[in-house]
């Protein structure tokens, strides 16, 4: 018989594992020792090192998945092949293909939109076969429950495994499912011992074979003794005899934070307190990461304040977050994007803006690529008819290049434009080009594969550190993708296949290289299992995090699970809190870190360690103190200083003519003003979906204008019904600015533009020719006058004779008029600390000034109003007048004119530097200069 034994937590398991081992001298090859994991098989070689005191031939030290392979394979002689899972996910279509009661319908009729549903299906499989659930009993669960699909799925299951067993396939689980079926046939007899330590959770499959391995006289069975053992015993009918309680206390600290970077900075602190104390952190010394989020901040700096080879870093990083995922995400973008052969700009702009696409060589050069495409995105940001273009547009665009060839001269030699059309064509043809004629799966795998060569071989990329390890993972994926069964499928378009690769490279995992058994280690969650620190730091203690919150399982819902004895989220708790608390158990010190921000709340684990020491104590208020890392921070903002004015400054604001956007901008910052229209600094557009307000203000005021620029001159017909014409209006001015074929947004746009003018003309413009003749003077009229030396501008958007009145419109695309309007009763005219609040906007105010002094007409007869488009209901509240009763009074607008001139003296006064906004708070947040103020 076996022998089987609990060891208690606190207690090296390796090392208890190690004194089972016979050997032949130095010669341990006859023992196999199974773990959990894979990782403690370093541990152990050290152990067998250090207990034989020479070299030594280790046993097979395998993880429990290489040990039912080794059963498989070298036991009972199969020889399946293993099925990767994409495979897996092909044979599956074919089967649902088959079905008359198609999962889902015909919602998934085609592969690329199969492929989603495929994997659930695998992985629901895989856990079916594992648990050694019979296809009879999966049906009758399945059947019996209230899911629509249920028994599809159980169809699935029954239909799946055994066409594998025909095609002479294999998968984990049925290696497992086979192993457990078979394992009487399995002869151990040229094995001296079999070690299995440290497991706990076990499948009816693992259980199968451990119940036969138990009686086996070379097995040993070491059980670690933590939390819900005794239940998973009583599954393989071994009695449970608990370990004596261990005397050692360990030291808990516990650290809050308000984010993953705060936890970092306080762990910083704790290195560098033992630092200072001389201790050096070694192998026994383990700094736990369950959580992908914390490994770069830790790589960065708390790691970089140790030198290279003092740490090892022995877990996985998600590829998904690598640039070169990120790079690939663009591209894929970018192909699933186009139209008819068009590329759409945004998503352009997003692939080679990209630091991998920017930095490919022109020659021996670096610097030619960048210069190129952002003078591409310059193009594209100021031609927005250029929403979907052709490669060969911008290829043809000679105004592009000779800018570039010219730019490149600031450095080295300068390119010609031919040159710098090549360089543009070859990118294009190697990336872009290379994946618009995919014939399957495979080839689509093996031009990408060519892509991210061509960017390891032609761009800066390999300089950096870490680029081969990220970019590997992924040419290995994509090379096992076209060596699988599902290469030869194809794809319904370039969407899907951009689908496709996006979800098949979701599990691409980027392995850090170290030496496992040298200095501080650095190990995710369950790679602790089994092994033992002195020093533990665990980062990331969050309940979301350990345990971990509970997924959505769509095809096996809980109900199901139970019924068919699946693990539980309960079950894959208690394997978290076991491994917890036997990481705890081992070690001397502990630093726990956590976020306790928003809806992050502490481990249920930590709360569990901390009502136990309550317990202990005898008093609630005894527990290890929760220390907050908390840093003196001073985030306030200098205020900004001040620009004096120099001569050439005085002269050019002399010879300035001023408009009502310039007024405007004084009013809310002098410093915005200053770099705005003295300085010439514009902020530059982006290539972007989203439209934004002004550019959203620019097309109405296109199309109104437009609209009415041929009745200048003329009474309005005050019954003409012109719907249609303002609909074709509409229609011409979006081609023209946007494209023949917006899409998205902008389509969106367009028929919320459409909807609301034709309420404006429907309403509001119907109800004012209705009241009287109307004549048009003017849109977008242009005016200019020089008055007390000074020079102002301004276009007026609509100006119309009602009566013996002037109409001086502004259209708004806004609803709330309140904030443009000028308050004469606050408004002290010598007084600039009245003018930002009493002035809103100083618009039609100017326009007044202008049309009164250019067509000589009283300003007692110029009714200024905004036209609020903006509005729900387009009646006469539309038009909001600037002052009360539609006129000004000749002593407001006495004040008004004087404070427009004061405006002006103001900014020429060279003693008067330009100052900033009063309330720093209210101004700076959207204004485009704040980088510069600082």
């Amino acid at each position: 018989m076996s022998r089987i034994e609990i060891v208690p937590g606190h207690e090296n398991l390796v090392e208890r594992a190690c004194s089972f081992l016979e050997s032949e001298g130095s010669d341990f090859s006859e023992s196999i020792v199974v773990f959990p994991g894979k990782r403690p098989a370093h541990f152990l070689r050290r152990a067998i090192a250090l207990r034989t005191g020479r070299s030594a031939i280790p046993p097979r030290v395998l993880a429990m998945d290489g040990f039912v392979e080794f059963i498989y394979r070298s036991l009972l002689k199969r020889e399946d092949t293993e099925l990767h899972p994409l495979d897996a996910i092909a044979i599956l279509y074919d089967l649902h293909v088959r079905m008359q009661k198609k999962l889902g319908g015909e919602s998934f009729r085609t592969l690329d939109a199969f492929l989603s549903l495929g994997s659930k299906l695998f992985g629901a499989a895989e856990e079916l076969c594992i648990t050694l659930v019979a296809p009879r009993d999966a049906a009758g669960a399945l059947t019996a429950s209230p899911m629509k699909n249920g028994e599809a799925i159980a169809d699935f299951y029954a239909a799946f495994y055994p066409l594998l067993r025909e095609q002479r396939f294999t998968t984990r689980a049925l290696c497992y499912a086979d192993v457990a079926e078979n394992i009487r046939a399995a002869s151990f007899d040229e094995v001296r011992r079999v070690v299995l330590a440290g497991f706990y959770a076990l499948s009816r499959a693992e259980q199968r074979i451990f119940r036969h391995l138990a009686g086996l006289d070379q097995s040993v069975l070491l059980f670690q003794d933590g939390p819900g053992l005794n239940k998973h015993l009583q599954g393989i009918g071994i009695p449970y005899e608990p370990s004596p309680p261990g005397s050692r206390r360990q030291q808990i600290s516990l650290f809050t934070a308000a984010d993953t970077h705060g936890e970092v900075l306080t762990l910083n602190t704790r290195v560098k307190e033992l630092q200072d104390a001389g201790q050096t952190l070694k192998e026994n010394a383990v700094i736990v990461v369950p959580s992908a989020d914390a490994l770069f901040p830790l790589v960065h700096w708390t790691l970089a304040m140790l030198p290279r080879d003092s740490y090892n870093i022995s877990l996985s990083y998600p590829g998904t977050r690598t640039p070169v995922f990120g790079f690939l995400h663009s591209l894929l973008e970018l192909l699933a994007s186009m139209e008819e052969g068009k590329v759409y700009a945004p998503d352009y702009i997003k692939f080679v803006l990209h630091p991998y696409t920017k930095s490919i060589r022109c020659g021996a050069r670096t610097d030619v690529t960048r210069i190129l495409f952002h003078q591409i995105e310059q193009k594209l940001a100021g031609e927005r008819s250029l929403t979907f273009f052709f490669l060969e547009e911008l290829e043809n665009s000679a105004e592009v290049f000779s800018r570039v060839a010219e730019a490149t001269r600031a450095t080295e030699e300068a390119l010609s434009p031919d040159r710098l059309r090549e360089h543009l064509i070859r990118i294009h043809d190697r990336t872009i080009r290379n994946l618009l004629s995919l014939k399957s799966i495979g080839d689509a795998a093996r031009k990408i594969m060519d892509v991210l060569l061509f960017v390891s071989e032609e761009t800066t990329a390999d300089r950096h550190d870490l680029f081969r390890p990220f970019i590997l993972p992924v040419l290995e994926e994509c090379s096992a993708i076209t060596t699988s069964r599902i290469a030869s499928r194809t794809l319904s378009g370039l969407p899907q296949y951009s689908s496709f690769f996006r979800n098949a490279l979701q599990s691409v995992a980027v392995p850090f290289p170290g030496t496992p058994l040298h200095g501080l280690q650095v190990l995710g969650f369950l790679e602790t299992r089994n092994l033992q620190f002195k020093r533990v730091f665990l980062l990331d203690a969050n309940d979301d995090v350990l345990p971990g919150t509970a997924g959505v399982d769509v095809l096996l819902p809980q109900g199901i699970r139970a019924a068919l004895g699946l693990p539980l989220q309960r079950d894959r708790e208690d394997i978290a809190a076991y491994y917890f608390d036997l990481l705890l158990q081992g070690a001397e010190e502990v630093d726990i870190f956590f976020r306790s921000s928003g809806k992050k709340e502490k481990s249920r684990f930590i709360e569990k360690l901390l009502w136990r020491q309550q317990l202990e104590s005898g008093d609630l208020k005894r527990t290890s103190p929760i220390r907050r890392a908390d840093f003196s921070l001073k985030i306030s903002n200098h205020r900004p200083e001040m620009l004096r004015k120099t001569d050439e400054v005085l002269h050019f604001l002399q010879d300035c003519t001023y408009s009502a956007t310039a007024l405007d901008s004084y009013l809310t910052c002098q410093l915005k003003f200053a770099f705005a229209h003295v300085m010439r600094l514009q902020e530059q557009e982006g290539v972007d979906e989203e439209i934004d307000r002004p550019s959203i203000g620019r097309f109405v005021h296109s199309v109104l204008a437009r609209f009415d620029r041929q009745n200048v001159g003329c009474i309005l017909d005050p019954v003409a019904d012109r719907g249609e014409e303002l609909e074709e209006v509409i229609d011409a001015e979006f081609e023209r600015a946007y494209g023949k074929d917006p899409g998205g947004a902008r389509f969106l746009l367009r028929e919320q533009i459409r909807g609301q003018l034709k309420r404006f003309l429907a309403s509001y413009r119907a109800r004012v020719l209705a009241s009287g003749p109307v004549r048009l003077l003017g849109v977008e009229a242009k005016m200019t006058v020089m008055k007390n030396g000074y020079t102002f501008k301004g276009i007026a958007d609509r100006i119309e004779q009602r009566g013996d009145r002037i109409f001086i419109l502004d259209f708004k695309t806004g609803h709330d008029a309140s904030r443009l309007m000028v308050n004469t009763s606050s408004l002290v005219p010598g007084d600039p600390a009245t003018w930002p609040e009493a002035i809103g906007s100083c618009q039609l105010p100017l326009y007044m000034l202008l049309y009164s002094e250019q067509e000589k007409v009283a300003v007692e007869k110029i009714f200024p109003a905004y036209i609020m488009l903006g509005k729900k209901t387009m009646d006469e509240d539309a038009e909001c007048g600037l002052f009360d009763g539609g006129t000004a009074s000749a002593a407001s607008w006495a004040m008004i004119e004087q404070a427009i001139f004061e405006i002006v003296r103001e900014i020429n006064d060279p003693a008067r530097p330009f100052e900033p906004a009063v309330d720093l708070k209210q101004t700076c947040p959207k204004c485009p200069y704040a980088g510069l103020c600082g």
